[in-house]
């Protein structure tokens, strides 16, 4: 009797090892997949969830004739939307991009501030005439100056602020109004009353492969959404998509 305890007492032999081993194996390789799979699940929706949101906007900025806003904001991934219903063009010339981020330039203070020297340097406002008498370049601005159109939160029970799931990320995004690619700070993708969406590609990624630094940007796994600008159209991919220069050929989007 006491044998049989002694030999009990030994614990685990080889064969029940090699057992429980085989065992965790597979189940660490059942959970691997696993998780992968609600991560890619997490990716597909949140560009889903994204994605009608843009449709959305673009519906209501027509309807309620305002100018509406996305903002994005690649540090926090999260986005809403804002709205105004002042008057509001886009710049012509693309806004400059330093360490992935918008360099924000008001270029309207730097023309106003060259053209009242030029208006106070100029011999036409210093001949004395009472009818041309110059009245000072805050009176004249005051009269031309284009306003600038504020814009505001504009929530709805569709359109709220949203964060992205902590498995997904905003990786890079594309505006006609950007020189080149965004990867932090915040962006803004604009909607007009008359239809037009600004040409716009946003990419999202999985956050596990963005840490990876082994992984190349061609081996990451990415949703891409296009905003088509005539049309309003946005269209899901599950691939990277850059922004196309020329809308012409609407087959290659």
């Amino acid at each position: 009797m006491s044998r049989r305890t002694t030999n009990l007492s030994r614990g685990f032999t080889l064969i029940e090892i090699m057992i429980s081993t085989f065992i965790f194996a597979m189940m660490i390789g059942v959970a691997v997949p696993t998780v992968n799979s609600l991560t890619n699940v997490h990716l597909k929706s949140s560009a889903q969830k994204l994605n009608g949101n843009l449709k959305y906007l673009f519906d209501r900025s027509i309807l309620d004739r305002i100018y509406i806003r996305l903002v994005i904001d690649l540090d926090s991934g999260t986005y809403w939307s804002e709205s105004t219903k002042d008057p509001f063009f886009l710049q012509q010339k693309p806004q400059s991009v330093e360490q992935g981020m918008v360099i924000i330039e008001d270029e309207e203070d730097e023309e106003e501030d060259q053209l009242s020297k030029n208006f106070e340097e100029s011999a036409f406002f210093n001949e004395g005439s009472e009818e041309m008498k110059w009245g000072g370049w805050a009176d004249f601005s005051a009269k031309f100056k284009k306003k600038k159109a504020v814009f505001s939160t504009y929530k709805t029970e569709l359109s709220t602020k949203t964060e992205l799931p902590q498995e997904v990320v905003f990786y890079r995004i594309e505006t006609q109004a950007i020189a080149e690619p965004v990867t932090a700070g915040k962006v803004f993708i604009h909607f007009f009353p008359n239809g037009y969406v600004e040409k716009s590609a946003i990419w999202l990624a999985r956050a596990d492969e963005i840490e990876d630094e082994e992984l190349l940007p061609e081996d990451l796994e990415v949703y891409s959404i296009i905003l088509e600008p005539l049309t309003g159209r946005s269209v899901i991919y599950d691939y990277g998509v850059e922004l196309p220069e020329d809308l012409e050929d609407v087959e290659d989007w």
